[in-house]
């Protein structure tokens, strides 16, 4: 008898065994880099609705704080300050004082007499950003996941 094929099992139970160590890695690592590009979307989504940097002092910085994080093994998230909430949400109401942007914006435009610096509120409008950056995470996390497993299939499982 002549051997046509001759398949040994203990090579692809090796790959095999590759795979299954390796892909919860992969795919940690793709969840992980999706996180961290949600915490870029939010700034640049940010700075597109017409958002500028805010924080320092006691409150925190918007372009620092904003960025991806691991809660737990397999779970991460995107975080942000509590004030970027606030301007995405809703109508709201901003105190004007002396020495603040907004006072001098609403000033320009005639929203408050030129007589009167200090004291008032304004009411100001949401400036919708963050369900555009999420829509784009979700569409990055779907090519990170793709990208992880198939480096992790070009490399049979090594890595």
């Amino acid at each position: 008898m002549v051997i046509v094929v001759q398949i040994d099992t203990k090579q692809m139970r090796n790959v095999i065994t590759g795979f299954k160590r390796n892909l919860p890695k992969a795919t940690n690592r793709a969840l992980f880099n999706s996180s961290r590009l949600g915490g870029k979307f939010l700034k640049e989504e940010a700075k597109a609705a017409g958002i500028k940097h805010w924080g320092g002092g006691k409150r925190q910085l918007f372009s620092k704080q904003t960025r991806g994080k691991r809660i737990k093994k397999g779970i991460y998230e995107t975080v942000m300050p509590r004030h970027g909430r606030t301007l995405d949400e809703g109508n709201y109401w901003v105190t004007l004082k002396k020495g603040r942007l907004v006072t001098k914006w609403a000033k320009d435009r005639g929203l408050i007499p030129n007589k009167v610096s200090i004291g008032g509120s304004i009411f100001v409008k949401p400036h919708p950003f963050i369900r555009r950056a999420v829509t784009r995470m979700v569409e990055a996390t779907r090519k990170n996941i793709d990208r992880e497993v198939k480096k992790t299939e070009r490399r049979k499982g090594k890595r």
